[in-house]
């Protein structure tokens, strides 16, 4: 990953109130694989006995949101959303179904400051202290990666696909 620089001071406070105050989208159990890569990844999880009718995360687009957000940071059209995990929650190891084939780039961007146990995970390596708004990029955009927070406070972080 590549660090890009550190947009603390445009994160507003009321988007993690907003999404520290509602449920959001319980993946995997709520959300249906809408392309062919999805459908192999969940495929690939459930045979490695992850339970697909779980919650490992919450997910949070516009559409569930009062918010929208362009990060300045890019300068072509963006696909967010947040992820928000419960101390015991993860993400497996996986791909992002809607960069594969396409021209984008990825970016990963805490929104609070890392604690103990909050893990990211890209390819071999572990991401464990960052601070909020630090914006990393992915060498690929669809590089293997995955998250698990087995610390004691909540952990939320900002996706960002720039289409370009």
């Amino acid at each position: 990953m590549r660090f890009i620089g550190n947009y603390q001071k445009w994160i507003n406070p009321s988007w993690l109130t907003e999404i520290k105050n509602q449920p959001g989208y319980g993946r995997p159990r709520d959300w249906q694989p809408a392309f062919a890569h999805e459908e192999i990844e969940y495929i690939k999880a459930e045979q490695a006995g992850y339970k697909l009718n779980d919650v490992h995360f919450w997910l949070y687009e516009k559409s569930n949101l009062s918010f929208d957000l362009i990060p300045p940071w890019t300068t072509g059209e963006v696909h967010w959303w947040f992820t928000k995990m419960y101390p015991g929650q993860f993400t497996p190891m996986h791909q992002d179904p809607h960069t594969i084939g396409e021209q984008c780039k990825r970016y990963w961007i805490p929104m609070t400051d890392s604690e103990p146990g909050h893990v990211f995970l890209y390819k071999d390596t572990a991401l464990t202290k960052y601070r909020a708004g630090d914006v990393f990029e992915y060498i690929d955009s669809s590089d293997l990666h995955g998250a698990a927070n087995i610390g004691h406070t909540v952990r939320i972080i900002l996706q960002v696909t720039e289409y370009l």
